[in-house]
């Protein structure tokens, strides 16, 4: 309790102080506090008519409705937390773009290395084709694949048995067999893995 003057009049204020226990919504019990000098102040001066004392020799009372108090978390952790979060994300980055500067620029593939790879791509197309029932597709993607072979020193003849089949299927209505493409297919793996072994050697 403050007792002061202010303005020439004597002023007396209480705090009363809630510590709750956990966020959440509370309210307050009535409060009411006694006039210790009931003589300084009449009762009309004093208090209400609704809250004056019952018996008039009961020192008066000032009252508070109660409140409500809505309690919030403290976000302290929070900020502290997600400091340091960003921090270590920043930090990573750095550190990982240190390292990408300094490491090497990886060689670009070779000119074998990059025909191999779209023979590779051919073979893929073609399964992708027989799949779908696209025979004259099949049979196309077959001989790029042994076109490409054949321009690194591979056989021709593979190149234009699987082009005339091609027309074959596509123009003269002729329907492979499984065992027919499967053979073929074959003849453009082995065709691959031979080269393959040149460029190890």
């Amino acid at each position: 309790m403050i007792a002061s003057v202010r303005d020439g009049s004597n002023v007396v204020s209480q705090t009363i102080e809630y510590i709750p226990n956990e966020a959440g919504e509370y309210r307050t019990s009535e409060i009411r506090v006694q006039v210790l000098v009931p003589e300084v102040t009449s009762p009309a001066e004093s208090v209400a008519p609704e809250t004056a004392p019952s018996d008039s020799n009961d020192p008066p009372s000032l009252r508070a409705d109660p409140l409500t108090i809505c309690v919030r978390p403290s976000r302290t952790l929070f900020w502290i937390f997600g400091g340091l979060g960003a921090s270590l994300f920043l930090g990573g980055f750095g550190w990982w773009l240190a390292r990408r500067k300094r490491r090497p620029e990886p060689a670009a593939p070779s000119s074998d290395e990059s025909s191999l790879s779209a023979v590779q791509d051919s073979l893929h197309r073609a399964r992708k084709h027989r799949l779908d029932g696209r025979f004259y597709e099949y049979y196309t993607a077959l001989s790029e694949a042994a076109a490409d072979l054949s321009a690194k020193g591979e056989s021709c003849e593979l190149t234009a048995g699987l082009r005339a089949r091609a027309q074959d299927v596509g123009y003269r209505g002729h329907r492979p067999t499984d065992d027919e493409m499967d053979g073929h297919f074959r003849d453009v793996e082995r065709a691959l893995a031979r080269r393959k072994e040149e460029q190890e050697l």
